[in-house]
């Protein structure tokens, strides 16, 4: 009956002490009717009875050791509610990976922790309601859950597509300081291998909108980050709001320029670094 009500209330310790009862009334009935079949048949008998009990005592230790080893561990009891939560929380919008799920039982509750991977330029205000939602849906999913903890984390990028304005059409050309006037650009495919492509800027010469086309041409060639000396209001505001990353170089050779970036000594852009003329 304590196993039974100990599954049912989740609860550990009376799962526990019924498994003990158990053993207890075994152990009592191998004991004497090892001594009762002795009696009449010999002493062996009673050794066989003695060592049956010990076994049902073993296993009884291990059966409980391994839930109370489990969960001071912070180990899964059930694995599969893992990747449940995983799942549940991956399928909310705005996730990008499920990196770690950690539980830890705690009588007939359980606490859960998630390590989650979102856009690096995502805001708090947005991320928060992500978390929120994870939450909602982890608990309506799963009974027993009482607290989702959510961690978040950004997300590891592994290939880049640069694009830096240029005064000409060489690796050794110098950068310009302009971005939507530049002569030129350089585009620069970072993965397993490094590879420079330079193209004339086909904005050069349009005065009016021209950072909407280029945020245009951005999206289209599959740009990720932006390096450059200087960069307006509404470029600024543009890249950031389609998730393409801006950095800052002091005028140097492209080539020197993407050393920089690859050692991590450019800075992030957080702001535009001069004001757009508005005519």
């Amino acid at each position: 009956m304590k196993v039974k009500a100990g599954e049912i209330l989740k609860s550990p310790s009376l799962k526990s002490d019924g498994r003990h009862t158990y053993t207890d009334f075994y152990e009592g009935i191998g004991v004497s009717a090892g001594l009762f079949i002795s009696f009449y048949l010999g002493s062996i008998f009673y050794y066989i009875s003695i060592s049956l009990a010990f076994l049902a005592l073993i296993l009884t230790a291990y059966s409980i050791g391994k839930d109370s080893v489990l969960s001071l561990l912070d180990l899964p009891k059930d694995r599969s509610l893992r990747e449940r939560i995983a799942n549940i929380a991956s399928s909310v919008k705005g996730v990008r990976t499920v990196r770690e799920v950690r539980m830890r039982w705690a009588g007939p509750v359980i606490f859960v922790e998630l390590v989650v991977e979102m856009d690096p330029l995502i805001t708090v205000d947005d991320a928060h309601p992500i978390t929120e939602e994870i939450e909602r849906n982890v608990k309506a999913s799963i009974d027993g859950i009482y607290s989702v903890s959510v961690h978040v984390e950004p997300v590891k990028r592994k290939r880049f597509r640069l694009i830096i304005p240029s005064e000409g059409k060489e690796i050794d050309s110098r950068m310009d300081e302009r971005l939507a006037k530049s002569d030129y650009f350089a585009i620069v495919d970072i993965g397993e291998s490094i590879s420079y492509k330079f193209i004339e800027n086909p904005f050069r010469e349009k005065e009016d909108l021209a950072g909407l086309d280029f945020k245009d041409f951005l999206l289209d060639n599959g740009i990720t980050d932006i390096i450059c000396y200087n960069v307006g209001e509404i470029t600024y505001g543009l890249m950031v709001s389609h998730g393409i990353y801006c950095w800052h170089s002091d005028i140097d050779t492209i080539g020197n320029v993407v050393n920089k970036f690859l050692k991590g000594n450019l800075n992030k852009l957080v702001h535009p670094t001069r004001r757009s003329k508005v005519k």
